[in-house]
């Protein structure tokens, strides 16, 4: 009688009633319920997942603690002694094979699919990666072709920390159409002379009126550089010389305010770096504070 009144429970929830429930359970637990109740296995299909970390490349996908390596058969060595013509013949149909290398903590396991690379890891990816997967930490290595161009437009991701392992400009901007603007809390990049031109684009934190708590932070090697920072925002912007109040007497506390609203101020302070990280030496950091987080000063003190 128990296992009746539960199977009927089973059937009557809906796909409204479920997602709530799914959506914030692990990512082992949503395939336990896919295999242990098959009632449920229709509606787990439709419901993004939420998982932690999720490093990301072409043919490459680290889920949490799983990991696959994706690569195409036609890439395997060839003998000396091989017969090349045998060879040409089988190369169409290689092309179409791939071979999956998976790893998880004390499991390992390879296998070859008959399907194309690109077609693979395209399925892999929206398998684990749907509409509206939560992940708070993504690490991009490099951007699948299967998230590049009209693709990007037809999926998103609500990512809270994006850490780009990436250097060029053009791959920062094709992975913005695949995140949503309104969870996204942090990225982590690196600056080089190739994609310097993303700072002549900056958005305009006073005019977007960016909320309490958004912050920006540069690394440098000169502090020289600050300090034309500074010079350049005391020129324009209402930007004012001030000392954070909470700071008090640290080194930090020495900064460039800039209103905001009657509630908020855009805060530009530097100082050295707290991990040693050669050649660099200084932290330049903005964020936005209450308004009344600094006291204006005659002079800002070098």
């Amino acid at each position: 009688m128990e296992s009746t009144n539960c199977e009927q429970l089973r059937t009557q929830l809906s796909y409204d009633a479920l997602k709530p429930i799914l959506k914030h359970i692990s990512l082992k637990k949503r395939e336990q319920v896919h295999w242990l109740v098959p009632s449920y296995r229709r509606i787990n299909l439709y419901i993004p997942f939420k998982v932690y970390s999720v490093h990301l490349a072409e043919n490459f996908l680290k889920v949490d603690e799983r990991e696959w390596n994706l690569g195409s058969t036609n890439e395997d060595h060839i003998g000396e002694n091989s017969n090349i013509a045998l060879y040409n013949g089988l190369e169409e149909l290689r092309q179409l094979q791939t071979s999956i290398n998976f790893r998880s903590p004390g499991y390992f396991y390879s296998k070859t699919i008959n399907k194309g690379c690109a077609e693979a890891f395209k399925t892999l990816l929206y398998e684990y990666l749907r509409d509206g997967t939560e992940i708070e930490k993504l690490t991009l290595f490099e951007i699948p072709e299967c998230l590049q161009g009209a693709r990007s437009k037809l999926i998103k991701f609500k990512v809270m920390e994006l850490n780009l392992r990436i250097d060029s400009y053009i791959n920062l901007e094709n992975c913005l159409p695949f995140l949503e603007y309104g969870s996204l809390k942090r990225i982590h990049f690196c600056l080089r002379e190739r994609n310097l031109r993303m700072l002549d684009e900056p958005i305009d934190w006073k005019i977007c009126r960016r909320p309490i708590g958004s912050s920006f932070i540069l690394v440098t090697e000169y502090f020289d550089y600050i300090l034309d920072v500074y010079a350049r925002l005391l020129e324009e912007n209402d930007a004012v010389a001030s000392n954070i109040i909470e700071m008090r007497n640290d080194y930090f506390s020495h900064c460039v305010s800039i209103p905001i609203c009657d509630n908020s101020e855009l805060v530009v302070y530097s100082g050295p770096m707290i991990i040693k990280w050669p050649p660099f030496q200084w932290t330049l950091r903005m964020k936005v504070m209450k308004r009344g987080s600094t006291l204006a000063k005659a002079t800002l003190i070098r």
